[in-house]
C-alpha cells in the first residue's frame, strides 16, 4: 500500500463514523434523503485484498437484505480511482461468492 497524505487521513478518520458516514452515502445515493440510517451500519475490515478502501460499511436493511457500501477519499484528482473502485468492488465480490458457494480458497 502506497503512503498516505494527512489530509487523506483526517477525512478517512472522519467518515469512520456512521452519522458522516451515512450523510455522504444518502447524499450521493438519494439526494440527500434520509434512507440509510448510523443503526443499520456494519463496520468491515477496510483491507481487501492488498489494498486499503478509506471507508467500507456494510448496510442491514430493514428487509434483511445486505449491501456494501464503499467511500473513497482523494485530495487530489486521480483518473485511475473509478478501476480502482471497480478493483475493489471485484474482489468484495469474489469474497462473497466464494463464501455463499462455499468455496475455500480466495485465488
Amino acid at each position: 500500500m502506497k503512503p498516505r497524505n494527512n489530509k487523506d487521513e483526517l477525512a478517512r478518520a472522519y467518515i469512520q463514523d456512521a452519522e458522516v458516514f451515512c450523510d455522504l452515502a444518502n447524499l450521493a445515493l438519494y439526494q440527500g434523503r434520509r434512507v440509510i440510517r448510523p443503526e443499520q451500519l456494519i463496520e468491515q475490515d477496510p483491507i481487501i485484498g492488498q489494498k486499503r478502501r478509506d471507508g467500507l460499511k456494510k448496510w442491514k436493511k430493514e428487509n434483511g437484505e445486505e449491501i456494501y457500501l464503499g467511500i473513497e477519499i482523494q485530495s487530489v484528482i486521480d483518473p485511475s480511482m473509478p478501476i480502482r473502485m471497480m478493483e475493489y468492488d471485484v474482489i468484495l465480490y469474489k469474497k462473497q461468492w466464494y463464501y455463499v458457494n462455499k468455496v475455500d480458497t480466495l485465488n
